[in-house]
């Protein structure tokens, strides 16, 4: 299965125990697709709060907003509008938010992941996820690296479900960046954007929320 994210994992884990075999069977049917899971539908406010994280300068979000208020306007149709007053909800959400408390006081650098392997392999089935917002420091002389993932969903994520995010992502920069890089578990992190919730990787390992990641990957393949 080439398809595979982590957000068709949760989907997944969220369907009735009938329904699990068809949302499989139709997952194997997809053709492979580069675009993410629902990235047309939250991807203006989402990229717009990453850019704003990573310049600190809230006026990529304000002039977000006022776009999609424009549109909204000149929109009839009732679904795209509903899609324009969700994305709004975000991005007011974050007009006054402070993004440093998802930094590390360090100077950061942000890097492309251009050249990683975004499709990894967790408990032998091909995962493909994306770490956009990554960032390099240096503390006592040791090179570290940390990520922060966006998410979004209508009513947003309960935080062990969010916790797949931060699995994921952390799994990720294991995979490409440990051999150079100390990965620091405090700033890898998914944020729930429509509650403004986040969850870091030092959450999970100290049992604070847990992750079910591998066990529904295990609960996959037993069905395939």
């Amino acid at each position: 299965m080439k398809n595979l994210t982590i957000k068709k994992i949760f989907d997944y884990s969220s369907k009735t125990e009938t329904s699990k075999t068809s949302f499989l069977n139709k997952l194997k049917s997809e053709v492979q697709n580069e675009s993410t899971d629902s990235r047309n539908y939250w991807h203006r406010s989402l990229t717009a709060i990453s850019k704003s994280f990573k310049t600190e300068d809230k006026q990529c979000i304000i002039d977000r907003i006022e776009a999609i208020e424009s549109d909204k306007e000149a929109s009839t149709n009732r679904v795209t509008m509903q899609m324009y007053d969700s994305n709004l909800r975000i991005l007011y959400n974050f007009i006054d938010f402070d993004f440093s408390v998802w930094k590390p006081q360090d100077k950061i650098n942000f890097i492309s992941q251009r050249g990683a392997i975004s499709t990894i392999v967790i408990n032998g089935t091909d995962v493909k996820i994306h770490g956009d917002d990554l960032f390099v420091y240096k503390r006592d002389d040791k090179k570290h690296i940390g990520a922060i993932w966006f998410v979004a969903k209508k009513n947003g994520y309960r935080n062990e479900d969010l916790a797949l995010f931060t699995d994921g992502l952390f799994r990720l920069l294991k995979f490409n960046f440990s051999d150079e890089y100390v990965i620091d578990p405090d700033y890898c992190l998914a944020v729930d954007v429509f509650k403004v919730n986040a969850i870091n990787y030092s959450q999970i390992l100290n049992y604070d929320v847990s992750s079910n990641l591998l066990s529904i990957i295990d609960e996959i393949k037993k069905r395939m």
